[in-house]
């Protein structure tokens, strides 16, 4: 499961990208609970992730990302076990919520990969 600070920190930027700023914690984590348990959900294995991996799948669903109501992002965060994930989504700008994801567990990064997630940076894929 995705930590809390994970959570309000994903509300947060999905209330900001929105243009709703100062929200509370409460309202954040509201927003963010919903797309960071259901992006966790899909879990797969990728040894060694590259940029082109993330780039593909989300060029697989072009159709989808580019809709005007969709917003295509990734994020590192940690589950549980205190494995270190990267989490891939199209979200609805509206709600939060999930359209299509998944989670990705890996053996190492390809240093861009490293870069782009870099301070817990939600990444956004335009």
């Amino acid at each position: 499961m995705v930590e809390p600070i994970t959570t309000l920190l994903i509300g947060k930027w999905i209330l900001t990208h929105l243009g709703i700023h100062g929200a509370s914690a409460a309202t954040a984590t509201a927003v963010g609970t919903p797309a960071a348990i259901t992006a966790v959900g899909a879990l797969i294995y990728i040894s060694y992730l590259t940029v082109n991996a993330l780039v593909n799948w989300f060029q697989a669903r072009t159709y989808i990302a580019t809709k005007p109501e969709h917003v295509a992002a990734s994020y590192q965060t940690n589950l549980k076990s205190g494995k270190t994930v990267i989490v891939q989504g199209i979200f609805k700008k509206n709600t939060g919520s999930l359209v299509e994801g998944r989670t990705i567990q890996y053996d190492s990064l390809q240093s861009e990969v490293r870069k782009l997630h870099d301070d817990d940076r939600t990444v956004i894929w335009e």
